[in-house]
């Protein structure tokens, strides 16, 4: 016989030819079975304990309990295990509807808020002073007639300068337009209607930039460019054409510089000092 047939107990190193013989010793040696692990199990009706599952089914044949009244009480169990979960199921579907309910409140209050925003986007009260009309041909007009080499030679700063102290001032010579948003770049004024506006720096560059063309025809931009071009080998000469070409295309630092200038925080300093 090779040692590889051979079955030995772990708790007395006992030696069987046959696994059987194995299983019935560990079943019967006192010895061994006081080794062994104690393994509590419990009867379902009696709640009795013990320490092997042989143990419990030769216990279950002649265990005394009325088998009859723990089933009734099992089923009793059982329905008290529904009702907590239909309870539940109950609480779940009222929590639900609260849920919704108040997903429709919100929703109903994002509703109403966005028609507010939207009716009253320009019902705003603004710190500069009023009218103001933006159109292309009265910017046109008033740049042929005030629009001196002076700002033309400092580019977008010189165009910004201009545009607030001859397009958007009053006849009490008052600022008439406000950045309310720096971030978006947004300005709002009021018409010669009283009619509340709103423009972005977009929007006015794009204004002015369909006025240049125009402009570029006056007698002061000619002026402006003659002067430069006596004596073009000047380095501040090259640099002023420079400005010149900068004040055609109004952009970013136009806005910015306007936006600097108008905005809410500084704008009362800017309403009765011109620039």
């Amino acid at each position: 016989m090779n040692e590889c047939d051979e079955f030995w107990c772990e708790f007395c190193n006992s030696k069987f030819a046959l696994k059987r013989t194995l299983a019935k010793h560990l079943q019967t040696s006192k010895r061994c079975i006081s080794k062994r692990p104690k393994i509590k199990i419990n009867c379902i009706w009696c709640k009795s304990i013990f320490n092997s599952k042989d143990d419990l089914e030769k216990h279950h044949k002649k265990c005394e309990v009325d088998k009859t009244i723990l089933y009734i009480q099992s089923i009793e169990e059982s329905k008290n295990k529904d009702n907590i979960i239909k309870e539940k199921e109950k609480e779940i579907e009222r929590l639900n509807n609260i849920i919704k309910d108040l997903t429709t409140k919100v929703n109903s209050s994002n509703t109403t808020t966005t028609n507010n925003i939207n009716s009253v986007t320009y019902n705003f009260t603004l710190n500069c002073a009023k009218p103001l009309l933006l159109s292309k041909e009265r910017i046109i007009t008033i740049m042929d007639r005030t629009c001196e080499p002076n700002y033309i030679k400092r580019g977008q700063e010189g165009l910004a300068d201009w545009f607030l102290n001859e397009v958007c001032r009053n006849d009490n010579n008052d600022i008439c337009i406000e950045c309310t948003d720096k971030t978006r770049r947004k300005f709002r004024y009021e018409d010669e209607n009283e009619s509340p506006k709103e423009i972005t720096g977009t929007g006015l560059t794009d204004l002015l930039r369909t006025c240049i063309p125009s402009f570029k025809k006056s007698l002061y931009y000619k002026q402006t460019i003659d002067e430069c071009s006596e004596d073009i080998t000047r380095y501040d000469t090259v640099e002023t054409l420079k400005s010149i070409s900068d004040f055609e295309k109004p952009g970013n630092k136009f806005i910015n510089y306007l936006v600097d200038k108008t905005h809410n925080d500084s704008i009362n300093c800017l309403l009765t000092k011109r620039a």
